[in-house]
């Protein structure tokens, strides 16, 4: 494990990188952006680097130090992460004592904090206290999807780096070669996975093209006498266990609007992501015009915001469901 792994997020590892080598490293960082990009590979790699004794801008993976830390027996690193969906006052007390000590082995004792965002009001007042007065040698990496949901006192004492969604096309040519699969069929998942490496990793073609599927009955069925089986539906991926996919099933109206709007706009078959199933989108588009479909876009946009910040799945689907009937009711 190491800098070169990381794949699409080249500024970021460059800073990092840059104040290794220059011995300039701040006592906190906040590494911010959505999920699946490579934050959290890149902090492991940092705090790796940080300690690694052969190397001043990267870790070797050959000495002691990155041995141990590959194993996860480093004594220096601390991991803290949400129990229960959040980050309570009593992990951070912990936290705070175990930063008392001095390094026991390495340069630098290093804390990182994945998903700083759920620490509770206390947990996060409590952890400002200790920003405010760093300890000697102590490194923390805070890791987050939306730091404007942190105090502003916490994001100001921290070196802000920003990490942003791959180009489909790098995303394209990684699964062609990790999953070994088609160009088509990459091309398809990485235009699913929204710019997130992550997430087109853990995908599989079938769940996409079966989901994919569903929508599109759904849309060629639309209509208002019909909202109590889409409603059932919506309960099913909105349930604990369909939950997972329901960034899926966003993604995939999403795409699939949009390439209906570009059909619709342009007729040129070659700037679709869904071309397998083309001839279906043409039905769709017949009963709808441009303006609907821009409408639509921007409200499943609005959906998937209104996601992320964990407002009820069922009744975004439900609202968003409403919509898509008054589109293409025939």
């Amino acid at each position: 494990m190491s800098f070169s792994e990381i794949i699409g997020q080249e500024r970021p590892v460059r800073i990092l990188q840059s104040s290794l080598k220059k011995g300039d490293v701040s006592h906190a960082y906040l590494f911010y952006g959505p999920e699946g990009i490579g934050k959290r590979l890149t902090a492991l790699n940092f705090a790796k680097a940080m300690n690694c004794l052969s190397l001043d801008d990267n870790s070797c993976g050959e000495c002691i130090h990155c041995k141990k830390f590959d194993n996860e027996n480093f004594p220096d690193f601390s991991v803290v992460e949400p129990a229960d969906g959040n980050i309570k006052i009593e992990i951070i007390r912990e936290l705070q004592r175990k930063i008392s000590f001095r390094p026991y082995e390495g340069k630098f004792k290093v804390i990182f904090i994945d998903g700083a965002e759920e620490m509770t009001l206390g947990a996060a007042n409590s952890f400002l206290k200790t920003l405010e007065e760093p300890p000697g040698a102590t490194v923390f990496i805070l890791v987050c999807h939306n730091f404007n949901l942190l105090l502003p006192t916490i994001v100001s004492r921290c070196q802000k780096i920003q990490f942003n969604l791959i180009p489909v096309k790098t995303i394209k040519n990684i699964l062609i070669k990790e999953k070994q699969i088609t160009p088509e069929d990459a091309h398809l998942m990485a235009s699913y996975s929204q710019g997130r490496l992550g997430k087109a990793l853990e995908m599989g073609i079938r769940d996409i093209i079966k989901m994919r599927n569903e929508i599109l009955n759904l849309m060629q069925s639309a209509s208002f006498d019909e909202m109590d089986l889409i409603f059932k539906k919506n309960k099913v991926w909105s349930s604990d266990k369909g939950k997972k996919n329901i960034e899926i099933i966003l993604a995939s109206i999403l795409n699939i609007v949009r390439d209906m709007a570009v059909l619709k706009g342009t007729r040129n078959e070659k700037l679709i992501v869904n071309l397998d199933v083309k001839d279906q989108l043409i039905s769709l588009i017949r009963v709808s015009n441009i303006n609907q479909l821009i409408f639509l876009f921007y409200s499943i946009e609005e959906t998937i915001r209104h996601f992320k910040k964990n407002i009820n799945a069922q009744l975004l689907l439900d609202t968003l469901m409403i919509k898509m009937c008054s589109v293409f009711e025939k």
